[in-house]
């Protein structure tokens, strides 16, 4: 069996991948963001929105995670990509 300390190594690598990733997701909203505005798109595309949320809900099924804690951190970081793409 792992020790604490080992465990937290483990969550905080984790974290940082996360934090990566994260960080790697709104470089590539601010491109559609440009997209959207050279060719007078408009940011908020519910259509998408719902297409996310189901495919989020299936993730989290299938990780057996809580698909509304899931679906409430991609709310915020969706709010997040409206703004900065505004």
């Amino acid at each position: 069996m792992q020790d604490l300390s080992e465990l937290r190594e483990e969550i905080n690598h984790i974290d940082e991948e996360i934090v990566k990733q994260i960080a790697q997701r709104f470089k590539i909203t601010k491109k559609v963001g440009e997209y959207k505005k050279a060719n007078n798109l408009p940011i908020l595309n519910s259509g998408r929105e719902e297409i996310i949320y189901k495919k989020l809900e299936s993730l989290a099924t299938e990780q057996g995670i809580n698909a509304e804690m899931l679906k409430s951190i991609w709310q915020t970081m969706m709010l997040q990509s409206k703004k900065e793409q505004e």
